[in-house]
């Protein structure tokens, strides 16, 4: 007998923002018209949205998607395989870039985020990555999470002063709870990635910030690698005042790491400017990445607070449980 959850699918989207690419793909999904509603909430704070698209989802599981998610048609149906297990709070998968990409910035930084030297363990949010037994919040990305809504309640939800970085926080939660986490290389959606460097740049700038906030609230062994980048980016700064000829040889390893892991992309795409292109790019994200986290923990030691800013969500009940009047073209 197969277990059909209820499902919400909560989508949180920028006042004014378009959803017409992920509500097209969820058109061709094939799961049950009665246990699946579509939830879309509008508003200027992505962690205070998810709350909010939480507290008001009938779904046992809560499926988060952005606006720009494209969906498999069996994604619901995966999702529902996952939670068979009572013991799993969250399921999740890849973002990848799609085959298709017209924009050739956008597939470059697909190509690279799928590389260890790119990402480390956060390649699992870009690829499909199979082999792995230990499973934990890197590897989960917002744009593609499955949750189960009673274990969410139970840890009072996303901790809303986080504005990046809050749902890989909330399943550290779920996980010290002693809940599993389900890694699905199966449960795919595609998205483009950034345009351009200076969308890139802020990306992960961003990613940086909301990091090192996790960090400094639920700090663990594991997460001594993330020190590498801000050690790398004080230490090229140091350059300019000490330089002998030894020194370099940090400098020289990352160079050379940059160009055979951009070898290796480049003959696995046959792509030869990738050589280039790539060993480019990894500076650029590793130190953006840094800086955001050098900021983010400056802010906290200078006990700067962030300025108030008036919140306003609109929750859209856009497909409820079996209703498909709202969602044109569904057959």
């Amino acid at each position: 007998m197969k277990f059909f959850p209820k499902i919400s699918i909560n989508i949180s989207v920028i006042f004014g923002g378009k959803c017409q690419t992920v509500l097209q793909s969820l058109k061709k999904v094939k799961y049950p018209d009665n246990l699946y509603e579509i939830v879309i909430i509008e508003g200027n704070h992505l962690t205070k949205q998810r709350n909010i698209g939480t507290k008001f989802s009938k779904g046992e599981i809560i499926y988060l998607l952005d606006n720009d998610s494209r969906v498999r048609s069996d994604a619901l149906q995966l999702i529902a395989k996952d939670f068979t297990d009572k013991k799993v709070a969250a399921a999740g998968g890849p973002s990848l870039t799609p085959k298709n990409e017209k924009n050739h910035f956008s597939q470059i930084v697909g190509y690279l985020l799928a590389t260890y030297f790119g990402a480390y363990r956060m390649r699992f949010k870009w690829s499909m990555q199979t082999k792995n037994n230990i499973i934990s919040d890197y590897h989960f990305i917002g744009s593609n999470l499955a949750l189960r809504k009673k274990f969410v309640n139970q840890i009072n939800g996303f901790d809303e002063k986080f504005k990046a970085n809050d749902e890989t926080e909330l399943l550290r939660r779920l996980k010290d709870k002693g809940y599993k986490l389900k890694y699905n290389h199966k449960l795919i959606v595609y998205r483009s990635q950034r345009s351009n460097i200076s969308l890139l740049v802020k990306q992960f700038k961003h990613y940086g910030k909301g990091r090192m906030q996790h960090l400094l609230k639920n700090f663990k062994r594991e997460d001594f690698f993330l020190l590498i980048p801000i050690v790398f980016e004080i230490y090229l700064l140091t350059i300019i005042f000490y330089h002998p000829l030894w020194y370099f040889l940090p400098l020289l390893l990352y160079i050379l790491l940059a160009l055979a892991t951009s070898l290796k992309a480049s003959i696995k795409y046959r792509k030869i400017k990738l050589l280039w292109q790539m060993t480019l790019l990894f500076p650029i994200v590793h130190l953006a990445y840094a800086t955001g986290l050098l900021n983010e923990l400056l802010d906290k030691f200078n006990n700067n607070r962030s300025k108030e800013v008036n919140y306003k969500i609109k929750v859209i009940k856009y497909k409820s449980m079996g209703n498909y009047s709202n969602l044109p073209g569904k057959n």
